[in-house]
């Protein structure tokens, strides 16, 4: 992801939890983190007492790969964090009957058709009734297409650098 793509989806990303105000995250797909620090930072400027809850699947062709995860988050902000590595499966198993309503649900983790329809499934629902809900890479398939006209869904999509977000409940 080039600079200008990143800073201009982090940027909508600390927007987005700013004005919703939600006190429970959950994102599939961390890397580095960069948008952990954001929704971490944006829900800290909020003055909530806001989770956020992680899963992610280190990348297993480094040498110690889960030293990388989220490794762009600063100390102070990690305490309202709640990281899983084992993969969306094990990880959603583990994490939504411990983290009450869901209000944001950032999907970035497997972008096969499969594992968004996994993720879909498995998470809706424990969302809240006006949860905002965030796809990343939607041009990689139609899943986000086929969901969104298959439910008739009112939604957004966003594009900077051939790079596609969709987003619902905003």
């Amino acid at each position: 992801m080039n600079q200008q793509v990143a800073l201009y989806n982090f940027q909508s990303v600390f927007v987005g939890t700013r004005l919703v105000q939600p006190r429970t995250i959950l994102e599939t797909g961390v890397a580095h983190g960069y948008s952990s620090y954001t929704f971490l930072s944006a829900m800290a400027r909020n003055g909530t007492d806001g989770r956020l809850y992680s899963s992610d699947f280190p990348y297993f062709r480094l040498e110690d790969p889960e030293r990388y995860v989220g490794c762009v988050v600063p100390e102070p902000l990690r305490a309202g964090w709640h990281l899983l590595t084992k993969g969306d499966r094990a990880n959603l198993a583990e994490i939504l009957p411990a983290c009450g309503p869901i209000a944001l649900f950032h999907y970035d983790s497997d972008k096969s058709y499969e594992g968004r329809t996994y993720g879909w499934r498995t998470v809706a629902p424990h969302l809240t009734a006006d949860a905002v809900v965030v796809f990343d890479d939607i041009d990689d398939n139609t899943w986000f297409r086929d969901w969104v006209v298959g439910e008739g869904l009112a939604h957004r999509v966003f594009e900077r650098g051939g790079k596609y977000v969709g987003l619902v409940g905003l």
